[in-house]
């Protein structure tokens, strides 16, 4: 009998997250995801590529969230994730782009129809980072639009709200919708 030795070594990453969210704001993006499911028990956490960075954030493998400050408003920030494991295993990634808010548009500008109005104003750069406008109408003075639904989603610097009632008067926002 010759005896022989033999070391089995792990060579599977990790299960990628899933789910991957991201939320904007002016300065800042957060990204949020739903964990790996470790089918192998071994996970060791995270990697955080942002903005194609070459050297990661490492993350404990509880953590399901990712903050991103002091960044440029109207700017696009590629973000990748790998899970990887105690023996040093990664996996591929899951990789996405946040896009911070940009400005509003300026120049809105009305005209009257018979129970509709047509809307029109600038439009807002950069305009790859532009997926379109949403259109907001009240009868009531607002100076937010946080909780109201838009009466109207446009890929264009225009736009016709209708089924409006005459001699009412009706207040109108047009925001940005980023990427």
């Amino acid at each position: 009998v010759t005896p022989v030795s033999a070391v089995p070594v792990d060579t599977f990453a990790p299960e990628e997250i899933s789910n991957l969210q991201v939320t904007s704001f002016d300065n800042r993006l957060d990204f949020s995801w739903s964990p790996s499911i470790n089918a192998y028990g071994d996970l060791a956490g995270y990697k955080v590529y942002f903005n194609n960075s070459s050297e990661p954030v490492v993350l404990p493998a509880g953590t399901n969230n990712f903050e991103a400050t002091s960044l440029h408003p109207a700017a696009a920030y590629p973000f990748r994730i790998t899970a990887y494991d105690q023996d040093g295993n990664e996996s591929a990634g899951i990789s996405t782009s946040g896009v911070t808010l940009g400005e509003n548009p300026a120049n809105v500008s009305v005209e009257i129809g018979n129970g509709y109005l047509d809307v029109s104003w600038s439009g807002v750069g950069p305009s790859e980072l532009v997926k379109g406008y949403a259109i907001y109408i009240s009868t009531t003075d607002f100076s937010s639009v946080e909780g109201m639904k838009p009466v109207q989603n446009a890929t264009s610097t225009t736009g016709r709200v209708t089924g409006l009632t005459n001699n009412t008067k009706y207040f109108i926002a047009v925001t940005t919708i980023n990427l």
